[in-house]
């Protein structure tokens, strides 16, 4: 079942302009940045530690409110990157059908080559095939493909990092990423 984070986060705004409350600020923060609003987390994070008494929440507040600054950026490379994808149409696409329905995945194989490949070639051995997803966080991520279903298990062999590629992606919302060892 999917979530209406946009409709989320104009509800969560209608009730911090009416109860700016530390908590009421940061779940609105919270909610933005899952729907690629930003410029707004930041200002929802920012005043939610504008109106906490406590010294952790303002600092907490302070560094999600940097984090949503960096992410303003990096959200305007990705919308580039995805409009020269969308152009060029020749991205790898993949369908994961789970318990709960059919996810849609597009390979970003020109800033992860590697990484695209080996995800590929596991997919077509149906490595994946039937394993569970072993950790789940709300609202963060899901994490799966470990044949021991505890997230140490892994198909014998590493592969280079390539998160640290001058063109590598950001994680957004919506990010298929594969862990490091």
């Amino acid at each position: 079942k999917s979530y209406d984070y946009a409709g989320a986060s104009d509800r969560w705004k209608i009730a911090a302009d009416k109860a700016a409350t530390y908590q009421v600020l940061k779940d609105l923060g919270s909610a933005c940045m899952n729907c690629y609003r930003y410029a707004d987390a930041r200002k929802a994070f920012l005043k939610a530690g504008e109106v906490s008494s406590a010294d952790k929440d303002r600092q907490e507040c302070v560094r999600l409110a940097e984090q949503a600054g960096t992410y303003i950026e990096k959200w305007d490379i990705e919308q580039e990157l995805r409009r020269k994808s969308d152009e060029k149409k020749d991205l790898p696409i993949v369908e994961m059908l789970t318990e709960r329905g059919k996810v849609v995945i597009e390979l970003f194989e020109d800033q992860a080559p590697n990484t695209v490949a080996n995800f590929i070639e596991l997919a077509e051995k149906k490595y994946f095939d039937g394993q569970i997803f072993h950790r789940t966080i709300a609202y963060f991520m899901i994490q799966g493909g470990d044949p021991q279903g505890t997230g140490t298990g892994g198909p014998g062999y590493t592969i280079k990092d390539e998160y640290g590629r001058p063109d590598a992606r950001w994680h957004f919302p919506g990010t298929l990423s594969m862990a490091n060892t």
